[in-house]
């Protein structure tokens, strides 16, 4: 179709119409990548000492016992310290173990988005007793008793 501009007399505008209901063909679907999921790694740290005198009890074992994060293990320093890491979101009981004291174990709940928790852990010392009795190799009785913490 043509038509002629009334006060241009020597322009001519064309004008394309879309005629029988016809209308343009759909758009292509464009399906956009996937992201890539983003699994974020949690941290629990903290102290363990003794808890009757406050000092820092080195070389504990700090164990995950259970959970999706169970048997990852960390050491104290000479402070005292650990560190657990590479933890997947999740609650899961710590336990900590250390020659000479009783073991200690509690729940640890990790909180969306706060990388890092604190666990400290006071450990009581473990008493210990024995006895025995014997005799030395001439046939003379001993007997002894050992007790402390």
């Amino acid at each position: 179709m043509q038509i002629l501009a009334r006060s241009f007399p020597a322009c001519l505008a064309s004008l394309l119409v879309a005629c029988g209901g016809q209308s343009a063909p759909p758009a292509p679907s464009v399906n956009p990548p996937t992201p890539p999921t983003v699994t974020l790694l949690y941290t629990v740290m903290g102290t363990v000492n003794n808890a009757s005198t406050g000092a820092s009890i080195a070389n504990a074992t700090v164990r995950v016992a259970d959970g999706p994060n169970a048997g990852l293990t960390a050491t104290t320093d000479t402070s005292g310290a650990y560190r657990l890491t590479g933890l997947t979101f999740a609650g899961f009981s710590v336990s900590v173990n250390a020659a000479g004291f009783a073991s200690q174990s509690r729940g640890v709940l990790l909180t969306a988005g706060t990388l890092t928790t604190t666990a400290n852990f006071s450990l009581t010392p473990q008493n210990f007793s024995g006895a025995w009795n014997g005799t030395t190799s001439q046939g003379l009785p001993v007997s002894f008793t050992v007790s402390g913490t």
